[in-house]
């Protein structure tokens, strides 16, 4: 049975309580009584009137008359909804009183519940919102979707980018409301009653709203452009006035619109503009601390703006201040009617509504105020990040400047008419397109008032916020496709704008709250870019890109300076045009391709066989340059390792081919996929008629410089083969690419020798093949987007995703003179499960290799640099006629073979932080328009090269500075990423699950810096990487051991000192020289390390210390000087085996010298580098250092 309803007597527009079931109300308050039709269509379309008392009847009496009226159990599950299907769910009568019918569904509506991120007790969510709220919401979006919610100070707040929510949201309807409240709430002092900061159910903004709209309108609004044309002259005499020197756009644009609206709104001139240093107005640094205080005070509680602080009564004489401004303006004009003065001001003074109604004064000087506020703010925002967007986009720039010239005319100083202006179509969409990316008022607040469900499924309820995510909304992928953080001005083409969804742009909201002034300010924001684009060159002259300031209202650039140079002259109108409609359809701002075009002359050269040895790719990608140039040219060519070469000796190796060897070293060694071809080649072979040539790969800082290289030259030469170009070499600590590049040049002049290609009398130049084209790297591939989910992009399958486990910090920060730039070094202890269930093992000594992956925020900073959406999904190909090196991050993405999302490239395939490669130079230089620099880079300039690496010591700092710059040319100029290897600091008989790392992190080590910040449990990958034979514990448990290190070199000792305790039999001595700057600071595992002398496990510790004063030894050389009577008889009469690990280019060399001067007396011709040499031939002298 439904419940019982009481009757009374009390008639409603001609229908007796008896007939209603109404519930009695006070008799005074009969004219509150209301009526819902409500019809059932699963019921043939039955229908019953729904009585109530407004603000008596409760929603459960309302439910007992649903029940009685159509027959329903009590358990019945229903809803009422209105006629498109939105569900009423409110069922008080405030509520219901806003419809006059609605439909009865079966059922309750499907909802679900909404994510949102922890909290903490009183604040919510608030907490996460300071101090700005544009970066929190943008990384709760990516995580929790377009809709979630959040709670502030205990109201419910639902956050949503969608745009079908967000059509339901922004109309003022039964449900939603505009309600002032947060941030506007604050400001409504300020703005007072006027439009923007007035509920919407306010009897006044109803009535302003409908007398102001019509002075917004096409008509009235061509009347301002003449005051915009002289305000943006006024604009232009003064920057002529700070040409070349460096100005703050967003003042002057803010000069320039305060000035516009001032003048065109209510021809009051606040002279902003009458000199480079005219002053601010009162009016305008009152405001400017009002709306500062407003959003301090919207992060305060309520408690904070009654506090009779200095703060409070500085806002309130500032809001005065404002306030008398305004006032007196408006009692000047009414005691001086203008029936002349067609501004907005007199609109408001002579405007009457249907009754004859006009505003009062206190109303008109507060819409004054909001239109100031509002007028001003929104168009300088726009204009700035406009003028910004045009130096980062030349292909943008010139289309803008080709319209401008094309309507307007040759001369910036002639006035805009209105008919110009409706031609600027292509500006239109720049300035669309930069609201876009920067809308200056990135959220929206709306209210609910009668709880519903959203589309999606989201129950939001009466009393719930809703905050529209504006920001969000212009950067949704499924509004502006994969890349939507790209800048784009033909998004708003007609074409378009005409397929896109009708609430994806809401920079100026929308409905019956939209904003008057949208056409006012696109009409002044027009006539200044066309006159400035005329007028001037715009340079941006920082290296990082500008971002957004965190503290001010709306989303101004923050620090935004640039240089302004007068044009010399305009290009013609026509050529201009023709340039710009000619340009093929390239990405923005990107070259066009070079074709490089294969000689049509035969060449009598079998093939080119490249052989390489390489461990971490450089040799390998060198052998690429070669066989790609080489098959340019048609001439064959293949390439091997050295190993495979070796092994393919005996039966197929082409000896009528040139053989390039390419190959690197590593402590004097060859690399691993050459240590077979070593052995082999110092063996008897026969190598007669082979002509060949050598190009190592190596580091100066090594004291074994090219030592493998000039072996594998040498023994080729006694083995029989013709060297027919000298022996090349590249130096990693310089321009190890230079160096290459200059080789090749003298490698096909020795080949044009040998095989007598130059030129003979018949010919004017020589062969095509000794005319290079230089390769445009950054030109090499093409990014496709692509709408579909990709999987993670990950290093390749010889690295294992494993689990940090332990990261700290084992530097102790000490106030000791000389360690005062020590205070911000770190030095890591990091522990890595191994992959569980594999058989992965490892030996003391082994390296492990961490493939590290670039920082979040200098990903985020290249990938909103190139326009590009860090979650969109690309694949890459190369262009026609284009190589690809391998050890770009192009190459190293095209060869995982699958699509990937901007961040998953960026984070694990480019090496931002490692120095500028030749080609990052050549593109950041060509972009920034610097020609002859770039010809001497293209040309193998060192010194040019050096001079751009002293300028841009990361790439990230090279691609930050270059204006324009694509994603495709980022990933085909950028090296690409290489792992990194560690000593291991622990044995696997005492950590058979884990490896232990010890990092010294570097200031822009990518690797080091990655381990710093990574947290336990992050996944990263590596592997274990063995070492040579000869840099492990001997066999015999009773050689002498003599270890060397400084700084983290310690570490592979750390696990011969692990190893030698898990073993536990006898042992022979080991001492330890170690070196670090203080006890107190960096004296790493100094109680481990202890404990092992007491142990009887290592015999000696003798640590120096270069910053204290009263250590006997500063550094470790200084350290092993003074055990002479130790270590000298240990290495010549005990056989002690001598391990080294640091620095290559400072300890290393200084411990070879000092053990070479300690032993010279003692051996023959009294060479005691001759020894020490063979000490390292014979594997007793072992070297694992570093640069």
């Amino acid at each position: 049975m439904a419940p019982t309803v009481a009757q009374c007597p009390v008639p409603h527009d001609g229908i007796t309580a008896a007939e209603v079931d109404l519930p009695c109300p006070a008799a005074d308050q009969a004219a509150a009584v209301g009526v819902l039709l409500v019809t059932s269509p699963s019921r043939n379309n039955q229908s019953a009137m729904i009585h109530y008392a407004k603000h008596l009847t409760k929603p459960a009496e309302i439910r007992a008359q649903v029940h009685v009226k159509f027959g329903l159990d009590d358990d019945a599950k229903w809803h009422l909804a209105t006629d498109d299907g939105r569900a009423v769910l409110s069922l008080d009568t405030v509520s219901l009183a806003r419809f006059k019918s609605l439909v009865l569904v079966d059922g309750e509506p499907t909802t679900r519940p909404l994510q949102s991120p922890p909290a903490i007790p009183v604040f919510g969510h608030a907490h996460l919102l300071a101090p700005e709220f544009i970066t929190p919401i943008r990384k709760l979006t990516a995580e929790l979707g377009p809709t979630f919610a959040l709670t502030i100070f205990g109201r419910r707040i639902v956050v949503t980018s969608d745009a079908d929510v967000v059509e339901q949201v922004m109309y003022e309807s039964p449900f939603f409301t505009k309600k002032i409240a947060g941030l506007l709430g604050e400001i409504q002092p300020v703005g007072g009653r006027g439009l923007f900061t007035s509920d919407t159910s306010d009897p006044l903004w109803a009535k302003a709203h409908k007398l102001l709209i019509p002075g917004f309108g096409t008509a009235p609004l061509k009347q301002y452009v003449p005051e915009m044309n002289h305000v943006t002259q006024q604009l232009t005499a003064a920057i002529d006035q700070q040409l070349g020197e460096p100005v703050m756009v967003t003042e002057w644009m803010t000069r320039f619109t305060f000035q516009t609206i001032g003048m065109c709104g209510f021809a009051f001139d606040f002279h902003l503009l009458d000199a480079p240093d005219a002053p601010m107005h009162p009016f305008i640094d009152a405001m400017n601390y009002c709306l500062a205080e407003a959003k301090v005070r919207s992060s305060h509680t309520r408690l904070y703006k009654w506090v009779p602080s200095r703060t409070n009564r500085k806002f309130d004489a500032s809001l005065a201040l404002m306030r008398q401004t305004v006032e007196e303006v408006i009692t000047h004009r009414r005691a001086n009617p203008d029936a002349t003065k067609r501004d907005m001001l007199n609109f408001m003074l002579t405007s009457k509504d249907e009754n004859g109604e006009s505003l009062d004064d206190e109303n008109i000087r507060d819409q004054v105020i909001t239109f100031l506020i509002a007028g001003h703010e929104t168009t300088s925002t726009l204009l700035s990040w406009c003028l910004y967007f045009l130096t980062q986009y030349p292909t943008v720039r010139e289309r803008v400047l080709e319209e401008a010239v094309r309507v307007c005319g040759t001369d910036p100083t002639a006035e805009i008419t209105p008919q110009q202006i409706s031609q600027l179509t292509y500006i239109t969409q720049v300035l669309k397109e930069t609201l876009r990316v920067r809308p200056p008022v990135p959220a929206l607040g709306k209210s609910c008032v009668t709880s519903t469900v959203l589309p999606g499924g989201t129950l939001v309820e009466a009393g719930n916020g809703v905050m529209v995510n504006i920001n969000g909304l212009h950067h949704s992928r499924d509004l502006w496709g994969p890349n939507p953080t790209a800048f784009n001005p033909d998004h708003f083409s007609k074409e378009n704008e005409a397929k896109r969804h009708r609430f994806a742009w809401l920079p100026f909201s929308t409905a019956e709250r939209a904003c008057l002034g949208m056409a006012f300010a696109m009409l002044e924001a027009k006539v200044a870019l066309a006159t400035l684009i005329r007028k001037y060159e715009f340079e941006y002259p920082r290296a990082e890109p500008c971002t957004f300031d965190p503290v001010a209202v709306t989303l101004k650039p923050l620090d935004l300076h640039m240089l302004f140079h007068a044009r010399i002259e305009l290009p013609n109108p026509d050529e201009l045009a023709a340039r710009v409609h000619n340009r093929p359809a390239t990405a923005l701002g990107a070259r066009p391709t070079t074709e490089l075009v294969a000689p049509t002359a035969p060449l009598p050269i079998p093939g080119i066989q490249l052989v390489y040895g390489s461990n971490m790719g450089t040799a390998e990608d060198f052998c690429h340059q070669l066989v790609e140039s080489a098959q340019r040219f048609g001439i064959k060519a293949d390439m091997v390792t050295l190993d495979s070469w070796v092994a393919q000796h005996d039966h197929s190796i082409k000896m009528d081919w040139v053989h390039v060897f390419i190959t690197s070293t590593y402590n004097g060694q060859p690399p691993d996929n050459a240590v077979h071809a070593a052995q082999w080649l110092k063996g008897a072979h026969d190598l007669k008629g082979l002509q060949y040539a050598v190009f190592g790969c190596g580091n100066s800082q090594w004291r074994t410089f090219q030592q493998f290289p000039k072996f594998v030259d040498e023994r080729l030469d006694a083995l029989g083969a013709e060297r027919i170009a000298n022996f090349g070499f590249g130096d990693a600590d310089g321009d190890i690419e230079g160096d290459f590049a200059a080789y090749q040049a003298v490698f096909w002049v020795s080949l044009q020798s040998h095989f007598n290609l130059g030129a003979d009398d018949k010919q004017s130049a020589p062969h095509p093949m000794f005319t290079p084209v230089p390769a445009q790297q950054a030109e090499s591939v093409q990014v496709e987007y692509v709408d579909v989910p990709a999987a993670p992009l990950r290093p390749t399958a010889a690295h294992s995703a494993m689990t940090l486990v332990a990261n700290r910090e084992l530097l102790t920060p000490v106030a000791i003179p000389g360690l005062d730039a020590a205070a911000a070094k770190s030095t890591r202890h990091i522990e890595i499960a191994l992959p569980a269930g594999s058989e992965t093992k490892y030996r003391e000594g082994d390296h492990f290799e961490v493939w590290p992956e670039q920082s979040p925020e200098d990903v985020a900073a290249v990938a909103a640099h190139v326009g590009a959406d860090l979650d969109a999904v690309f694949s890459l190909k190369a262009q026609q006629g284009s190589s690809v090196s391998a050890k770009t991050a192009a190459g190293a993405i095209m060869a995982a073979g699958t699509a990937a999302t901007v961040r998953d490239a960026l984070t694990f395939f480019a090496d931002l932080t490692g120095a500028p490669t030749r080609a990052i130079a050549e593109l950041v230089l060509t972009k920034l328009g610097q020609t002859e620099a770039t010809e001497r880079v293209r040309l193998q300039d060192r010194d040019a090269l050096k001079a751009f690496a002293a300028i841009y010591r990361r790439t990230l700092d090279a691609i930050l500075a270059a204006p324009g710059v694509t994603l495709a040319e980022v990933l085909a100029a950028t090296a690409a990423t290489i792992p990194r290897r560690y000593s291991i600091a622990s044995a696997f008989e005492s950590h058979p699950t884990t490896v232990h790392l010890c990092v010294g992190v570097v200031s822009d080590g990518v690797c080091s810096r990655f381990l710093q910040r990574a947290e336990v449990g992050h996944v990263l990958y590596g592997a274990v990487k063995p070492c040579r034979d000869a840099f492990h514990l001997p066999d015999d448990a009773t050689v002498p051991l003599i270890m060397v290190g400084a700084g983290t070199g310690l570490a592979p000792f750390l696990g011969f000192v692990a190893a030698r305790r898990a073993r536990g039999a006898a042992a022979g001595d080991a001492h330890l020289f170690y070196g670090c700057r203080h006890p107190m600071h960096d004296d790493l595992y100094q109680a481990e390390l202890t404990a092992a002398v007491d142990e009887g496990i290592l015999t000696g510790l003798h640590v120096a210390y270069s910053r204290d004063p009263g250590s006997k030894a500063k550094y470790v050389q200084h350290a092993i000087e003074q055990a002479a009577e130790t270590v000298v008889p240990q290495l010549l009469e005990k056989g002690a085996r001598l391990f080294v690990c640091g620095s290559a280019r400072g300890m290393a060399k200084d411990v070879f010298k000092t053990l070479a001067s300690m032993v010279a007396p003692h051996v023959p011709d009294q060479d005691g580098e001759k020894y020490l040499t063979g000490l390292q031939q014979a594997g007793r002298y072992v070297e694992d250092v570093w640069g």
